[in-house]
């Protein structure tokens, strides 16, 4: 089956991705100002980082899979709860254990973290085009 173009939304979200967290909001604010509909649509399709804790377990695996450690690490540091403790709970326990100490210990800047975060973003969003992936969070099924 042909994948649909995406929507002017949709490609305002995937350029909105690319910026750092503090530039999407201006821009967001912006948007809603000259046109609060689309703004509305953009936000809509707008994935953060913060929502990969909504990934359902095999999109998380295999993302995680993706993502080398160090990265990871510097990516989750200021994480939500709710996503630090799914990304650790589909890591090995090893892996998991030493995350933890490596980020206890490391100093990250705001700027390193929001770079990894959006390399990671862009690397989901790939999965997702590629079919690898779904960033809609978990299925549900239907009988």
């Amino acid at each position: 089956m042909p994948r649909r173009p995406p929507t002017p939304a949709e490609i305002a979200a995937e350029l909105l991705g690319n910026l750092p967290a503090s530039q999407q909001a201006s821009a967001l604010e912006t948007l809603k100002q000259h046109d609060p509909k689309l703004a509305e649509q953009v936000e809509g399709s707008l994935f953060t980082f913060d929502q990969l804790a909504d990934l359902d377990k095999h999109s998380l695996q295999t993302l995680l899979r993706e993502i080398a450690p160090e990265d990871l690490a510097t990516a989750l540091h200021g994480a939500p709860q709710a996503l630090l403790d799914k990304a650790f709970a589909n890591l090995s326990r090893r892996v998991a254990e030493q995350m933890k100490e490596d980020m206890e210990g490391s100093r990250t800047t705001a700027a390193e973290m929001d770079t990894v975060r959006r390399q990671i973003l862009k690397r989901a969003r790939q999965l997702a085009a590629e079919g690898k992936i779904s960033l809609g969070g978990e299925e549900e099924w239907v009988e």
